[in-house]
C-alpha cells in the first residue's frame, strides 16, 4: 500500500470535495480517499501494484487485410498506478493537484509509533506492577509503558516496525502474568459479537462472508460465546465495512456489532472472582480439617487415640494431614509455582515467589520430620497446617483483591457506557449531496464521515464542524438546530418537545387540527414539510436563548433577556403571568416573530426527589449549600425555598458561576461544585472538588474531579463522608502503628509460644504479619 497526500486548490464547498473524493475513489487501484476542505489537502491510500492496461497507437500504418477496417496497429500496455495518476484524477474533476514532498511513502516503511492498551492479569502488588512496566521498557520498540494495578491495565507505546503487539503479549506472559490486547491506535483488531450464530449451518454462513472478504488477515470464531475476533488492514476495508457485509451477505441472519473492551474487562473479572473464589472453596475444604487435626483433636480423647493410631509404618493423623495439605500445595496451589516459575525465570521476585517459598519450607520441612519419625521413633512436630493456612489465607486476600478490582471495573464500565451509543452517519446519493441519515453504532464511525450533532445530544467522535452553530448541552430544554426544527420535533419523544408542540396546535399557530388521529398527522407532517423547515441561519446564545430567521423575518425564542435587549416590548398582562410562573418555580421562555411578541411557555425541571433530604444532611455535616444558576432570581429562590437553601446566586452567566468560586474561596474555604450541564463546566474546574452528575454533558465530566456514576444526588454525601473517614483512617493508622510497634510486638510473640516450649508456626506468623502491617 502507498499513502500520498495531496495539495488541491480551487475547492470552495462541500460539494468540491465531493467532487474529488468521487474522481479518486473511481480510478482503480486507489483503497481510500479523504479531503479535506478546510486543509485543502487529499489524503489518498492506493495499491501501486495493481495494474491497469492502457493503449497506445503504434505509428507505423499497416496495411489494411480485407477482414479488417484499421489502418493502425494498437498495442495494449501493462503499467502501474502511480502519483501522476492521482494528480491526473483530480485534475480531470477541475481543480489543481499537486503531490506534497515526504508524503508518498510506501506503508510497509513507515515508522510508526503506536499506542496500545493491554489487560494484565495475575498483578497483586507494586513489586508486580514495577516488574511489568521495567520488562516492557527494556523491549526493543517500546517507548513508553505505564502500568495500572487498580484497573489490571497497561498503555504501552511502540514503533511498530520494531515490535509487535503480540511480542508484547508473550513478554508479560514470559513474566508470568496474563495479558491480552484491548485496544489498539492502529484499529486493525476488533471483538465482533454476532447475533444468530445458533447453528454449525450458521458458522459456515459467517466463515463464508469472511473469507471472501478483503482485507482481512486472520479471524477467529468463538461459537460458544457467539463472537469473532477479527485482524484486518484499516487501508483496505474499514471496521463500519466489516460490520455491514457480515449483515447484507449473510441476509440478516447474522448481525454483527462492536463489543467494548471495558465490558469485556468486566465480564473477565467476573470471571476471574469466580476462579479465586472455586480455589478458595477447596483450599478451606482441605485446610480446615488439618487446622482442627493439630489445635482441636489432640484435646479430645477418642480423636487423639484414633489419629495416633499407626497405618504401616506413619500414624493416622500424620498421614491424614500429608495427604490434604499435599493436594492444598500442588493442586490449588499449583497458580503460584507457575507464576513464581516465570518471575524468576526473568530475574525478577513478586508475592507469588514469597508464597511459593515459605509453604515449600514448611511442606518439606514437615515431610522429612515425618520420614524421620518413622525410621527413628522420634517424632519431632510436624508444621503441615502452616503451609495450607497460608495459601488459603493468600487466597482470600486475592479473592478480596478481585473484588475491589471488579467493583473498580464496573465504575469504568458505567463511565464508558456514559458516552454516547449511536451517531448520525450523513449518507451521499450519485451527485455527492448529502441526502439522507443512518444511524449507526459509535464505534463504526470513521475518518472522514460526516455526522449530524443534534442540540441535546451528545459528540460522538472529535472531529471539526463543517457548518452549523449551537452548543452542545444535553441538558438544553430547546432542541432546534441549523433549520432542522421539523426532523428533529417529529420524531422527539421528550414530553417537553411533545408539550410544546401542542401548545402551539392549542394557540392556532398552525391553524385548527382535525379530531381525528388520521387527520392530525397528516396535518402535523404537512406542517412540517411546509412551514419549519424554511428556519436558517440558526444561533444559540449562551444562558439567553435561540435565534433564527423564517421567510426573512427574524424568531428570537428564549429568557427575558434576549426578547428586551433585541428591544421587543412584553406587554404587561404577559410580564404578570411570567412573573406569577417565576413565582412558582417554573421558567419563561418568550418567543418574539419580527420584533413583537407573540406569547410564553412556562416549563420546569421536577426537582430530585432526594434533593430536599440531601441540602439537609449537608447542613447536619457543617456543609454550608449555596445555589449558583443562571435562571431568574425568583425561580431560583422558589426552588431554593422548597429544598432548603437560603443562600442563593441567581441570574449568573457561565463564566460568572467560576467568579462566584474563586468569591467563596477567597476567605479560605474549601469549596465543591456539583453539576451537569455546559454552564457548570467552568465552575466545576474552579472548585477545589468539582462534581459532576453521571447523566451531565461531556464537557462537565471532562472539567469535574469526582462523576457521581449513579446519578443520585445522596452520593455527594457519601463521597464526603467517605473522604472524611479516609482521612480519620490514615491519622488512626499512623497512630496505632506507632504504639503496636512499640508495646504489642513483643506480647504478641511472647503469646505466639505455649506453656510446653513449641511454638505454633501459624499463630506466631500471623500475630508478627499482623503487627508489621499495623
Amino acid at each position: 500500500m502507498r499513502r500520498v497526500q495531496v495539495r488541491v486548490t480551487g475547492m470552495t464547498c462541500s460539494a468540491c470535495s465531493s467532487a474529488v473524493e468521487a474522481a479518486l475513489s473511481a480510478r482503480r487501484g486507489v483503497r481510500r480517499a479523504a479531503v479535506s476542505l478546510l486543509q485543502n489537502r487529499a489524503h489518498v491510500v492506493f495499491d501501486p501494484a495493481h495494474v491497469k492496461v492502457r493503449a497506445s497507437v503504434d505509428a507505423a500504418p499497416v496495411i489494411p487485410s480485407p477482414s479488417s477496417r484499421v489502418g493502425f496497429c494498437f498495442m495494449y500496455k501493462a503499467c502501474y498506478v502511480q502519483d501522476e495518476d492521482i494528480v491526473e484524477a483530480i485534475e480531470d474533476a477541475g481543480f489543481e493537484a499537486e503531490i506534497l514532498p515526504d508524503s508518498a511513502i510506501s506503508q510497509p516503511k513507515t515508522q510508526k509509533t503506536v499506542s496500545g492498551q493491554f489487560r494484565i492479569g495475575g498483578m497483586t502488588c507494586a513489586a508486580c506492577v514495577n516488574s511489568v512496566q521495567g520488562i516492557l521498557k527494556k523491549l526493543p520498540g517500546v517507548k513508553r509503558a505505564v502500568v495500572a494495578l487498580a484497573t489490571s491495565t497497561g498503555e504501552v507505546e511502540y514503533d511498530s516496525s520494531a515490535i509487535s503487539k503480540d511480542d508484547i503479549v508473550q513478554a508479560i506472559e514470559d513474566a508470568g502474568f496474563e495479558a491480552a490486547l484491548l485496544r489498539s491506535s492502529e484499529h486493525d483488531k476488533v471483538l465482533l459479537i454476532v447475533a444468530g450464530l445458533h447453528t454449525e449451518e450458521d458458522l459456515d454462513v459467517l466463515h463464508d462472508v469472511l473469507k471472501k472478504m478483503e482485507g482481512l488477515r486472520h479471524f477467529a470464531v468463538n461459537f460458544a460465546n457467539s463472537e469473532v475476533e477479527i485482524l484486518f488492514d484499516p487501508e483496505v476495508v474499514g471496521l463500519r465495512q466489516i460490520v455491514d457485509t457480515i449483515n447484507l451477505e449473510s441476509n440478516d441472519r447474522l448481525r454483527a456489532h462492536v463489543q467494548n473492551p471495558y465490558i469485556r474487562a468486566a465480564s473477565n473479572d467476573a470471571h476471574e472472582a469466580s476462579k479465586t473464589l472455586h480455589l478458595l472453596r477447596s483450599s478451606l475444604l482441605l485446610s480446615v480439617p488439618v487446622f482442627f487435626m493439630r489445635m482441636v483433636c489432640p484435646h479430645i480423647p477418642f480423636i487423639s487415640s484414633f489419629l495416633l493410631m499407626h497405618c504401616g509404618p506413619f500414624r493416622i493423623g500424620d498421614l491424614l494431614k500429608c495427604i490434604l495439605v499435599s493436594l492444598v500445595q500442588f493442586v490449588v496451589g499449583k497458580r503460584f509455582y507457575i507464576a513464581a516459575y516465570r518471575a524468576l525465570r526473568h530475574g525478577s521476585t513478586n508475592m507469588d515467589v514469597l508464597v511459593v517459598i515459605g509453604t515449600t519450607a514448611s511442606y518439606l520441612y514437615s515431610v522429612c520430620a515425618l520420614l524421620y519419625g518413622t525410621f527413628t521413633g522420634f517424632h519431632p512436630p510436624l508444621y503441615f497446617e502452616t503451609s495450607a493456612m497460608i495459601i488459603t489465607f493468600v487466597l482470600f486476600g486475592k479473592y478480596l483483591e478481585v473484588l475491589a478490582k471488579g467493583k473498580t471495573s464496573d465504575a469504568i464500565k458505567k463511565l464508558v457506557e456514559l458516552a454516547p451509543a449511536t451517531a448520525l452517519l450523513l449518507l451521499k446519493d450519485k451527485e455527492g449531496k448529502y441526502s439522507c441519515e443512518k444511524e449507526i453504532d459509535a464505534s463504526l464511525v470513521q475518518p472522514g464521515d460526516v455526522l449530524k450533532v443534534l442540540p441535546g445530544s451528545k459528540v460522538p467522535a472529535d472531529g471539526i464542524v463543517i457548518w452549523g452553530s449551537s452548543h452542545v448541552d444535553e441538558s438544553m430544554v430547546l432542541m432546534w438546530m441549523a433549520g432542522s426544527i421539523s426532523k428533529l420535533m417529529a420524531s422527539s419523544e421528550h414530553p417537553l418537545a411533545k408539550a410544546i408542540l401542542d401548545y402551539a396546535f392549542h394557540f392556532h399557530f398552525f391553524g385548527k387540527l382535525s379530531s381525528s388521529k388520521d387527520n392530525m398527522k397528516k396535518r402535523k407532517e404537512e406542517i412540517f414539510s411546509e412551514w419549519l423547515l424554511d428556519a436558517t441561519d440558526f444561533s444559540a446564545l449562551p444562558g439567553k436563548g435561540i435565534q433564527c430567521w423564517l421567510n426573512g423575518k427574524k424568531i428570537l425564542v428564549g429568557n427575558r433577556a434576549l426578547i428586551t435587549e433585541n428591544g421587543t416590548n412584553i406587554p404587561e398582562e404577559a410580564e404578570n403571568f411570567l412573573i406569577d410562573m417565576e413565582l412558582n418555580a417554573k421558567t419563561g421562555i418568550l418567543v418574539a416573530y419580527d420584533g413583537e411578541f407573540i406569547g410564553l411557555i412556562g416549563v420546569t425541571d421536577p426537582l430530585k426527589r432526594e434533593a430536599a433530604v440531601v441540602i439537609e444532611g449537608l447542613k447536619r455535616m457543617g456543609v454550608h449549600p449555596v445555589m449558583v444558576t443562571g435562571d431568574n432570581r425568583r425561580t431560583a429562590q422558589a426552588v431554593a425555598n422548597e429544598v432548603g437553601i437560603e443562600d442563593v446566586r441567581a441570574e449568573v452567566m457561565p463564566a460568572g458561576k467560576a467568579d462566584v468560586i474563586r468569591s467563596l474561596q477567597k476567605d479560605g474555604s474549601v469549596v465543591a461544585m456539583v453539576g451537569d450541564g455546559i454552564n457548570d463546566s467552568p465552575a466545576l474546574a474552579a472548585a477545589d472538588v468539582g462534581m459532576a452528575i453521571g447523566a451531565g454533558t461531556d464537557i462537565a465530566i471532562e472539567a469535574a474531579d469526582y462523576v457521581l456514576v449513579r446519578n443520585n444526588l445522596e452520593d455527594v454525601i457519601t463521597a464526603i463522608d467517605l473522604s472524611r473517614k479516609t482521612f480519620s483512617r490514615i491519622r488512626w493508622e499512623l497512630l496505632l502503628r506507632y504504639g503496636v510497634q512499640r508495646c504489642c510486638y513483643p506480647s504478641g510473640c511472647r503469646r505466639a509460644v505455649p506453656v510446653n516450649g513449641t511454638p505454633n508456626a501459624a499463630v506466631a506468623g500471623g500475630l508478627v504479619h499482623g503487627v508489621l502491617v499495623g
